[in-house]
């Protein structure tokens, strides 16, 4: 009788101390994720549901809308407050912020062994890389694309557009306002203003400054090259609607939608609007391209990429846990899971897949790979949402005519100048617009 009692107060302890490692693991199974909303949203969300159901991991996530996330965000890593295990944020845009403040955990840090599939498009990569340093991986790859009606083109004897010249043959041949304008010259002041026009700066063979990354942050925005690529933006606002100035995204979309313009250049974000009945007139008939260039320039489309990435919190909790959900983003069967559901995949076998591709819904496969292989940084630098402040008002004052395009440059350049050498950042001479 001892005997037996011993042995069901052993198998007792033996369930009770099961019991308590599957609580303990099942608490290490639970990942905070804080992101911005956007409309990527939904199939993100799909990649928490099904890495979920493989692995029994808890999602717990927090949305905000794009500029409270970043401010939340940098504020509660700077209080290095533990509520985050990762955070989906717009590397290219803010994201040297968390990586000059040494904010997020180094990838390799958490695991040194780690590899980046091959698959996978180097620039959508090179956002979350900072002076070396692997801080994030990608997971939307978003990044610009010409949107255009090619049966209206075709009926019209055009061909497809690449430079700003063809632009302008399209624009001359179709626009007839209000039924149909040309080209949309989005220009909402905010920082979209730099976003929208960066495309054509850097195909001109111009740029914010003369690296992307440092340590020579001298202003090339007074260049020639970048004055002639403004001019040629400007130039379009001709046959662009009469609301350009404060013409955001939506809007844009909302005139190609309604078919009240044969094209526009915005982020591969929006294809999906282009294919629903509830949102467009004309579901199915838009086609995709990469973004006209100005010529001769560099000779080629520079997207300017718009890539999230996701990131682990220095102090973050479920480094590994995070991490390993990470890394089985980037996996084909997940990759091609989530491009069913609409997601921008980053891998290029993904985007090239025969079965995908036999799929009409997805004929923006091709633009958006060789975007994405076009695809150019904004500058990576800590000041960078600073620099846009002052550029922003300035190149949105020029495009309104309250003051000349010289101008707008030369005295952002004066300003930008001043705020590189008040923070320390090294520079060559200023030249300015003459």
């Amino acid at each position: 009788m001892r005997k037996f009692k011993s042995i069901m107060i052993l198998v007792i302890l033996v369930i009770l101390l099961t019991s308590i490692f599957q609580i303990a693991q099942g608490a290490n199974k639970v990942l905070n994720i804080a992101l911005a909303t956007g409309p990527w949203n939904p199939s993100v969300e799909y990649l928490f549901d099904m890495y979920s159901k493989e692995t029994g991991t808890e999602f717990k996530l927090t949305k905000s809308p794009y500029m409270d996330h970043y401010r939340k965000m940098v504020q509660a890593m700077m209080r290095g407050s533990k509520d985050y295990d990762m955070i989906i944020f717009d590397p290219a845009q803010y994201g040297s912020i968390f990586f000059e403040n040494k904010l997020l955990t180094p990838l390799k840090e958490i695991s040194p062994a780690l590899e980046i599939p091959s698959a996978v498009i180097e620039p959508h990569v090179k956002t979350g890389i900072y002076h070396d340093v692997l801080y994030s991986l990608p997971i939307v790859g978003n990044t610009q694309l010409l949107f255009y009606r090619k049966d209206l083109l075709d009926d019209a004897g055009l061909p497809m557009p690449e430079t700003v010249e063809d632009l302008i043959t399209i624009n001359k041949k179709l626009y007839n306002p209000p039924k149909m304008y040309g080209y949309l010259i989005p220009m909402k002041q905010n920082y979209d203003v730099i976003y929208n026009t960066l495309y054509f700066v850097k195909s001109a063979g111009g740029d914010i400054f003369a690296t992307e990354d440092g340590p020579d942050w001298t202003i090339k925005f007074t260049s020639p090259e970048s004055v002639k690529a403004y001019e040629a933006w400007f130039a379009l606002k001709e046959w662009s609607t009469p609301d350009s100035a404060n013409m955001h995204w939506s809007e844009e979309n909302n005139y190609l939608a309604t078919q009240r313009s044969w094209g526009g250049s915005t982020v591969a974000a929006w294809v999906w609007a282009h294919d629903d009945p509830k949102y467009t007139q004309i579901p199915g008939k838009m086609q995709y391209t990469v973004t006209p260039r100005v010529a001769p320039g560099i000779g080629k489309s520079a997207p300017i990429l718009g890539t999230w990435g996701m990131g682990i919190p220095k102090e973050a909790t479920n480094k590994e846990l995070a991490l390993d959900f990470m890394e089985w983003t980037l996996t084909k069967e997940a990759q091609s899971a989530y491009a069913k559901v609409g997601g921008i995949a980053v891998r290029e076998d993904v985007l090239t897949d025969p079965e995908l591709l036999s799929d009409p819904k997805n004929r923006w496969f091709p633009a958006l790979l060789e975007s994405s292989r076009l695809g150019q940084l904004r500058p990576q630098m800590e000041h960078w949402m600073e620099v846009q402040d002052i550029l922003v008002p300035y190149i949105h004052k020029a495009f309104t005519d309250e003051i000349s395009l010289k101008e707008a440059l030369n005295k952002s350049a004066e300003l930008v100048e001043k705020l590189l050498d008040e923070e320390g950042y090294q520079h060559g001479p200023t030249v300015l617009v003459k």
